[in-house]
Order: structure tokens, then sequence, then C-alpha cells
């Protein structure tokens, strides 16, 4: 036994304990390892090791530190310590900069060793200045390499006395650290696509949409609630059933489907199918391939579409019913969205004197240029409050132009409207030119003189 100097520290004397130390990093070795093999989550597996690399190495406390990357917005620390450690040597409350300045040091220099804090001079490397105020002895400090690249450091720390440790102690330390990191690494990634799939389970379950995943055989592995509810059962009672079996009662799969033209064409694909039960369904399928690219099993998103379908074939012979009696009616109908007219019927044309194309194609100014210029402050005013929703007369007597210059009285019935999805004014037009005319001449053979125009 001989006194060895460390780089940065004082003298210490050591035993040769070689031999009695190999056997127990051995043993710690295969621990750390049943650690994270076990069901134990992330943390408990570390602070476990952690227990273990101290007894073993005679550390008074082990810190875990995983630097941040672009997976995590800040670092994660895990700590194991002995109950003789006070609150000030605990390794995890050191400020953030200290393990900058620690893992700046491993990717140039390597492993930090300090054999005695105490004694080591001003300025030593791994931040002796923000240890100072602490009860820490000696000071370990290892990167951990795994095979992805840098992951963070392992820091040992001993308490009232110095440490032991050898270049050996450190070797194997070292390589500990290096097995511990890989550990982590696996772990951690386990426990991603678990949290991964715990959440796409839950959004699955959230949609309103059937999902299902099956095999090449069409045999379900995986459904959401919706695909359940559907069929009155329990998602884990679709395991291992046919979709065509659950859905559709058969024995085979159906003619036409669009899950089985997916796994054939290797795309996705699309239809529309009909079950037993007069259910309407839009039905998705998308191929699901392993990393090689090879095809092993197809997803399905299906949209019960029966409520759409008959709502729309009502929404369609409701259209029909209400074109045939605007396109037959005597009266005229314009539909004027933004100063466009967006509809017109033959009356109104042949009140115009414009074909229906001719009405439809006119510019703003065109539009407004159909009533008469001593009325268009009027009508044009009464447009824009009815749109903007303020209440307006609906009913009122106006002048139009017709395309020969001609004007027309006509009286007119609007009222706001939607048409596709956009505001705008709907009017019921009649011409009234005939009867204005026997008004004026009513007037003026009562000697009460000529009619007041009637806006």
């Amino acid at each position: 036994m001989k006194g060895e100097t460390g780089s940065t520290g004082t003298g210490v004397m050591q035993r040769d304990t070689t031999r009695e130390n190999q056997p127990d990093y051995c043993r710690t070795l295969v621990s750390v390892l049943k650690r994270f093999i076990g069901r134990s989550g992330l943390g408990e597996a570390i602070r476990d090791s952690l227990k273990d690399i101290c007894r073993a190495s005679g550390a008074s406390n082990a810190l875990l530190y995983l630097a941040p990357d672009d997976g995590r917005a800040s670092a994660d620390r895990y700590e194991w310590r002995r109950e003789k450690v006070c609150l000030q040597t605990r390794l995890t409350l050191l400020p953030q900069e200290v393990f900058a300045a620690w893992m700046e040091s491993l990717e140039k220099a390597g492993p930090i060793h300090i054999e005695d804090l105490k004694q080591a001079p001003a300025g030593t490397r791994g931040h002796h200045e923000a240890l100072e105020t602490t009860n820490m002895r000696s000071l370990l400090v290892m990167p951990l390499e795994a095979e992805a690249g840098p992951e963070g450091l392992l820091a040992l720390a001993t308490t009232s006395e110095p440490a032991a440790w050898r270049e050996e102690d450190v070797a194997r330390l070292q390589a500990l650290a290096g097995t511990l990191a890989e550990a982590v690494e696996c772990k951690r990634g386990d426990e991603i696509l678990k949290s991964v799939d715990k959440v796409r389970a839950l959004v699955l379950d959230s949609v309103s949409e059937l999902v299902t995943l099956m095999d090449l055989d069409l045999k379900i592995l995986w459904g959401n609630r919706a695909a359940a509810e559907s069929l009155g059962l329990e998602p884990q009672q679709l395991i291992g059933r046919h979709c065509y079996e659950l859905w559709h009662g058969r024995d085979e799969a159906c003619v036409v489907c669009p899950v089985m033209a997916a796994l054939n064409l290797g795309r996705p694909e699309s239809g529309d199918v009909i079950t037993p039960d007069g259910r309407m369904w839009h039905i998705n399928g998308y191929p699901v391939r392993n990393p090689a690219g090879e095809i092993v099993g197809v997803a399905e998103v299906t949209s019960d579409i029966t409520e759409f379908k008959r709502t729309t074939v009502e929404l369609r012979k409701s259209e029909e019913k209400f074109r045939n009696l605007v396109e037959h009616s005597l009266q005229g109908v314009v539909v004027v969205q933004d100063y466009r007219i967006v509809f017109a019927n033959p009356a109104m044309a042949e009140l115009a004197g414009y074909s229906i194309k001719e009405l439809i194609s006119m510019r703003p100014s065109e539009v407004r240029a159909l009533v008469h210029p001593d009325d268009q402050d009027m009508v044009w005013s009464r447009f824009r409050d009815r749109i903007a929703g303020k209440r307006v007369d609906s009913r009122y007597r106006c002048r139009i132009v017709r395309k020969d210059g001609s004007a027309r009285w006509v009286e007119m019935f609007a009222t706001r409207t939607d048409f596709l999805g956009k505001p705008g004014v709907q009017a019921t037009i009649v011409d009234v030119t005939s009867q204005k005319r026997l008004e004026e001449k009513l007037r003026e053979d009562d000697g009460s003189g000529p009619a007041e125009l009637i806006s």
C-alpha cells in the first residue's frame, strides 16, 4: 500500500482493494441491468441503480444528470444519498451552471476526479468554488455515453472522508456508467413508446369515427370505443374477430371493400357501403407497413354517414321543389350578394329584359344601375342595413331600369337570407307599372294633382 497523489488533489493513503472490489462491481453491473429489465418505472430503476453503485463504490451520494435535448425542455436529475448525508451535501441542489461546466469539461478532458475537495487548489476544474460551501470531500464525475451519443453525467461524492478510488476503480465505474447510460436510453425509449401508445389510445377513443387495426386476414387486433359501441360491445370483444363478420354478418370478406383494396393495391382507398341494418358508412383503408416496407396489416377509419346521406337527399328534394316553384313563378325572384346577382328566375329575367346569364354575369356597378337613379339611395341603403341585421321595411316600391333603358315600377318584398353559406338579400319582385299609372290617373281625375312617388 502506498499513497497516490491525484492531478487535482492531495495524497491519500489507500490500500489495494482491487481484488476485494472487483466482485462487487460485477454484481452491481448485473443488479443494474436487472433494475431496468424489470417492470419498475424509469425514475425508480435509476434511483435503485444509484443505490447499488454507491454501495459498491463507497460513495455517500450519487447523481444521474440527463442533459436537456430536443425531446426535453429541461434537464432531469435523479439522486440517491445515504441517510447521514445532510441537505447541504445533496448533489441535486447544485446550480445548473455547475452541471453545464461539468458537461463541457467531460467533453474536452474526460472524467473529473477530485480526491479531496478540502485541499484542492482554487480554480480546480469542476467548479470547485461552487462546492466550497458543501461537506463533500471526494468527487468523481463521469460521462453517460450511450450509443446515440452523450446523455448526461454520473456524479459520485463522499462526505466526511476522502474516497479510496484507484485508477482501476475509476475505470470500472466509468464502464458501469456507460452500461447505465445504455440502460437508461432503452428504458426511456420504452416509456416514451408506452406514453405515445397511451396518448394514441386516448385520442382514438375520443373520436366519433370507428377506428380498427387488422391483420392481413382482416382479423381485428385493436378497436376504439366508437367501433365497439356501434355494435353494442366492449372494445376487447372486437379482438380476434373479422370485420365482415361483425358489421356485415358474413363469413367471408365483402366483394367490394375499400379495406381489401388498400391491402391489395398498397395505398389508401375509400368508399361508401351499406350494412344489412340499413346504415351507410364512409370507409377509409390505410395499409400498415413495417420498417422494411412490407405490408403487415391495415387500419380502417369509418364514419357513419346515414343521417348525412338522408339529410342530403331530403335537402336535394327540397331544393328541387323550391327551384321548380321559383322557376315557374310569375313573380320575379332574385338573390343579391356583395352587389352581384347570384340567382334569378325566368320571371326576373323577363322583367329586366336580360337573360339569366346576363344578370348573373353583371358587375356590381351594373347591378346597382338596375335601380333607377332617383331610387338608388333608398334601395341600396336598405340593402346594406338588411345585411347588417338592422330592422328595415321589407315591402316597398321602386323603379328598375330595363335593358332597353325604359323604367318599370315594381313592388319588392326583400328579406335577408343565407345563400351558399354567405349572407345576401332575396327579393320577390312584381311589376306594378300599370297599377302605378292607374293610381296617378285617378289622383289627377280627383283634382289633387300628380301623385307623389311612392317608395
